[in-house]
């Protein structure tokens, strides 16, 4: 198998060395490193540069910012031509196995498919905080049927990779910010999601994360939540734009998704019993009571 991997890059320069390391350091050498430089104004481009010495490395730099990682990674998508794609942040730390470990899941598979793992959390000093970003945040990665994925993604797009069977279906979504969510989405409609049981990344928790990991635990968080009307209404809001799109770009969509994404669309403008009544009749169920509590009560 032929190996890419896509690294978006905007001004990281404290970390972004580390994280180009560990990805020449892994034990399976045979891939092609793109990283895209989206306008940095600070020192990224000069550490990105000084990568670009390894002949299996190629930076692609942009004059204009293009706003968020979404369109950063379907451009990179857009530069691939491997087997399999793997997805990496600018500010994280690879395991040394981690191409080889997730690459195994992709032998013999022919039809779309996208592999998500496990990361590990650590702070700017790189201390752990927690070994596992699923169990700190209360995600299920074994709910990756597309009723769950509309509501509540459980792929973290830093850990994952995608066969070229899925990246020859995608199309770049409009109204989408975030690229690991939409494609997870795609992929759980015309293929398969596989997890791998371990921690590949340690992600990196620090002030400029465009969104990072929130401790479910924390009683601040669960009343913070609860109070923030408007960023869950948000949030609940996005859910309804996903399922439209997927309808739109996506016409040769299984009856039975279908009508299940129309409805479920459709009722985004009906009274609050018809909302339920849909979310109930195809379990479209967000995981954990915090989480379905807050669903409940904003939708």
């Amino acid at each position: 198998m032929t190996v890419d991997i896509i690294l978006a890059a905007y001004n990281g320069e404290k970390y972004i060395k580390e994280q180009i390391n560990s990805i020449l350091d892994q034990s399976y050498e045979n891939f092609h490193l793109y990283i895209r430089d989206d306008a940095s104004t600070d020192g990224t481009l000069s550490a990105v540069n000084e990568a670009a010495d390894d002949k299996r490395v190629t930076v692609i730099k942009r004059q204009i910012n293009s706003g968020n990682a979404k369109v950063a990674f379907f451009d990179l998508i857009r530069q691939t031509t491997a087997d399999v794609v793997f997805f990496s942040d600018q500010d994280d730390i690879w395991d040394k196995d981690k191409l080889k470990d997730m690459l195994s899941l992709f032998e013999g598979i022919k039809t779309p498919l996208m592999v998500f793992s496990d990361c590990s959390v650590i702070n700017e000093a790189g201390e752990l905080v927690h070994p596992s970003m699923n169990k700190r945040q209360h995600i299920s990665p074994k709910r990756t049927a597309l009723n769950h994925l509309l509501v509540q993604n459980c792929v973290t797009g830093c850990t994952a990779a995608v066969n070229r069977a899925l990246i020859n279906i995608l199309k770049e979504p409009e109204n989408i910010p975030v690229h690991d969510w939409w494609i997870a989405c795609v992929c759980a409609i015309f293929g398969e999601l596989k997890y791998l049981d371990k921690s590949t990344v340690l992600y990196r928790e620090h002030q400029s994360n465009l969104c990072g990991p929130k401790d479910m635990n924390s009683p601040k968080y669960i009343i913070g939540r609860l109070k923030d009307k408007e960023k869950s209404k948000n949030m609940l809001e996005l859910s309804y734009t996903l399922a439209k799109e997927l309808l739109a770009d996506y016409p040769d969509i299984p009856i039975s998704q279908k009508k299940m994404l129309k409805e479920f669309a459709e009722s985004k403008n009906s009274s609050k019993p018809k909302k339920l009544s849909v979310i109930h009749k195809y379990h479209i169920y967000k995981y954990g009571i915090i989480r379905k509590l807050g669903q409940l009560i904003f939708i």
